[in-house]
């Protein structure tokens, strides 16, 4: 304890602090009583001394700026900010850059607080938003939004979500609402025609009821057809292709060729789904 109160004497003792009210005094000495530290100071151009809690001397009055630590990196005092003095990295670094080092192991030239890159394609009609993530890595998908656009989404962050949406940390809400008008709490939903959810231009959303949302969706993951709503029949030994609407499952019979079923749910699904069928992906 000895050694912390003389690190605490030789930084702050005869350095000249500024008290709001009184005008600027010095720390003539530190002294501890029952692990609370305290400190005699004396006022300037006056006879007036007190004894205060040294936490009270806050260093944001420090008059003199150069006894401050400040980060190697960027330069901000400990006056406005907590300074890391870490041996492991040997500089010391405000919590940004320290967290950088911690993380990454390097000062990042780019972090999550940083706007995104736009690049713009007037001769195709479109932007593109350069995308991160939560930490500030860069990402290979891009964005694509209209040039009319652009001046407003400028104004915040986007990054990609873990649902395969863009989002934006402060509005919380995806791109795609945003563009569309929505706010998070109106339950409107919005599709996306391509069913591409990077392709954010306003030719390619559509506001839309669930029923109709549900209408528009690829291929699951775990289907053995190759084809939405197309089904082998282990009894029947055949092809049975079906459809859903409006909370009824409509069956289309059976074929023995696959082609013909593909061809009957197709039908289907322009007579019962219109233009909010699934119709592949179709992004440029």
């Amino acid at each position: 304890m000895k050694k912390e109160l003389k690190y605490l004497f030789d930084k702050y003792c005869n350095k000249v602090f500024e008290s709001r009210n009184y005008g600027e005094y010095i720390i003539e000495s530190i002294f501890e009583i029952e692990n609370i530290r305290y400190c005699n100071i004396k006022f300037i151009n006056t006879e007036y001394k007190d004894t205060i809690r040294l936490n009270h001397a806050k260093t944001k009055n420090i008059k003199d700026r150069s006894i401050l630590k400040k980060c190697d990196i960027c330069g901000i005092t400990e006056d406005k900010i907590r300074i890391y003095s870490n041996t492991k990295f040997g500089k010391s670094l405000c919590r940004l850059h320290f967290d950088h080092m911690r993380r990454k192991g390097k000062i990042l030239t780019r972090t999550r607080y940083d706007p995104n890159e736009i690049v713009e394609y007037p001769e195709k009609g479109y932007a593109e938003i350069i995308l991160y993530d939560k930490y500030g890595d860069r990402r290979d998908e891009r964005a694509i939004v209209d040039l009319c656009d652009v001046a407003i989404l400028k104004q915040y962050r986007w990054s990609m979500g873990g649902n395969g949406y863009v989002n934006s940390p402060k509005l919380k809400i995806p791109l795609h609402r945003f563009i569309m008008g929505l706010d998070r709490f109106d339950k409107t939903m919005c599709d996306h025609k391509n069913t591409n959810p990077l392709d954010c231009r306003k030719s390619n959303l559509r506001l839309v009821n669930k029923a109709q949302n549900e209408m528009n969706k690829g291929l699951r993951s775990n289907n053995t057809s190759g084809v939405t709503g197309v089904y082998w029949d282990k009894s029947m030994k055949k092809w049975n292709p079906k459809i859903g609407f409006k909370g009824k499952n409509i069956h289309l019979g059976y074929f023995d060729d696959i082609e013909d079923a593909i061809k009957e749910r197709k039908e289907a699904e322009i007579k019962y789904f219109g233009e909010y069928r699934y119709q592949g992906d179709t992004n440029e």
